[in-house]
């Protein structure tokens, strides 16, 4: 049912989606293949990141329109263990301990809540997979997660703290 309620909505303009308001995305900074880990996150747009324009993001009101179609990025944790990697773990580059996968792309105006977008990620990846979010990796802005998801696209993402998420209403 779901699915249906999926592909009706994504053409329809409804009361909550219709005001053009923006919600945030992350981008895969690069994978681990030995390791089989991604790198994703973003960067703030104080400018700490000249040498990466594509990778800044606004965790505060968003930085994408959320009627534009973009892959949710998901995440199911299943405790995995920290690799070996040979990074610098930190409050804003942590492990999430688990999975990450996208969705085919969405608008993100289709979702009226964070419970929602979860189905969403359920429902195509199966049980145990949710939303992922800006903290996921126990800190802020960036993680690592076993996965290998495109590089050529941004992802919806969700953050708690702030109203920067599409399906806040």
């Amino acid at each position: 049912m779901f699915k249906l309620l999926i592909c009706i909505i994504v053409t329809t303009c409804l009361p909550w989606n219709c005001a053009g308001r923006n919600g945030m995305t992350w981008k895969k900074y690069t994978h681990f293949e030995l390791f089989g880990v991604d790198m994703v996150g973003c960067f703030g747009a104080s400018g700490t990141a000249p040498e990466a324009p594509d990778m800044i993001c606004n965790p505060y009101s968003g930085d994408r329109n959320c009627d534009t179609s973009l892959p949710v990025l998901c995440t199911k944790y299943d405790n995995s263990p920290r690799p070996t990697l040979p990074v610098i773990w930190d409050f804003y580059s942590g492990w999430n301990k688990g999975q990450i996968r996208l969705t085919s792309p969405i608008r993100g105006s289709v979702f009226r809540d964070l419970s929602e977008v979860d189905q969403f990620c359920e429902v195509i990846f199966g049980n145990g997979w949710r939303t992922a979010t800006f903290h996921d990796g126990g800190g802020g802005w960036n993680y690592y997660s076993y996965g290998n998801i495109a590089s050529d696209k941004r992802f919806w993402v969700h953050i708690g703290d702030q109203n920067a998420n599409c399906w806040d209403h």
